[in-house]
């Protein structure tokens, strides 16, 4: 009996520690808009994986954290989902570099990103507020 409870007390020990894992490593989020249509359309659900700067690359799908408008540097905003144009000195995106702001040599600030909505008319994105911070980003769309 005793081996009994020591094998059932590890399959729950397991059990949790792959919840746990799973709860910091990846979120689930629902799509609250347009701007990411047809790619990500209003109330579909989308699976990010929690990551670092090093993961983020161009053309992938971020869940991220902007500054609110008008409001300090670091003062909190809320969460979007776009797609990563332009990565740490790459060129940027021509709507981009169009934008307010923008870096004058016309590429996108080491430690940023340029993002853009996939359907630009529904989307607010760096053609509004240039390149966003690189430690704004939350996670990485791994599936749909």
């Amino acid at each position: 009996m005793t081996v009994a409870l020591l094998a059932a007390a590890v399959v729950l020990s397991v059990a949790v520690a792959v919840v746990i894992w799973t709860r910091s490593t990846l979120l689930r989020i629902t799509v609250d808009g347009h701007s990411m249509e047809p790619t990500l359309g209003h109330g579909r659900r989308v699976l990010f994986r929690r990551t670092g700067p090093a993961a983020v690359r161009a053309g992938a799908v971020v869940i991220l954290e902007l500054p609110a408008i008008g409001a300090p540097d670091g003062a909190p905003g809320r969460w979007i989902v776009k797609r990563v144009a332009a990565g740490p000195g790459e060129p940027l995106p021509p709507a981009v570099a169009a934008a307010p702001g923008a870096p004058p040599d016309g590429r996108v600030p080491a430690g940023h990103i340029a993002v853009l909505g996939d359907n630009p008319d529904a989307s607010v994105d760096s053609r509004h507020y240039g390149p966003v911070p690189l430690d704004r980003v939350l996670g990485v769309a791994v599936g749909r």
